[in-house]
């Protein structure tokens, strides 16, 4: 469901026309099959847990960095997919980026002067 769902948002955001069938991006592909991937690795780490045995502990460890590998490309597939969505989303005007000018207690009244003490 979640490909399905990114082929959506991108078949709108393209402007494509509604009843034409969303077809995804190479990288919305890649996404989905990463997620897919880290989904099945996922059940297959977890059925492996349950075996007994020092070599079953030892490829479950390597199963672990595998999935870590699988999930930190899917991080990094995701972080391309935002971006390129909020690209596609802000095409017209760029983004606007607020930068703080200063920090500080809030200004004194002119009425208000300290009194030496």
């Amino acid at each position: 469901m979640p490909g399905s769902l990114l082929a959506e948002i991108e078949h709108g955001l393209v402007e494509r026309p509604a009843g034409m069938r969303p077809t995804p991006s190479r990288l919305v592909v890649r996404w989905w099959l990463l997620w897919d991937a880290g989904v099945v690795l996922w059940v297959v780490t977890l059925l492996w847990a349950l075996r007994d045995g020092v070599q079953a502990q030892a490829d479950g460890v390597l199963l672990h960095a595998l999935l870590d590998l699988v999930a930190a490309g899917t991080a990094v597939v995701t972080a391309v997919l935002v971006r390129q969505f909020t690209l596609l989303l802000y095409a017209d005007r760029p983004p606007r980026r607020m930068l703080l000018v200063r920090l500080g207690a809030a200004e004194r009244s002119p009425t208000a002067r300290a009194t030496p003490g």
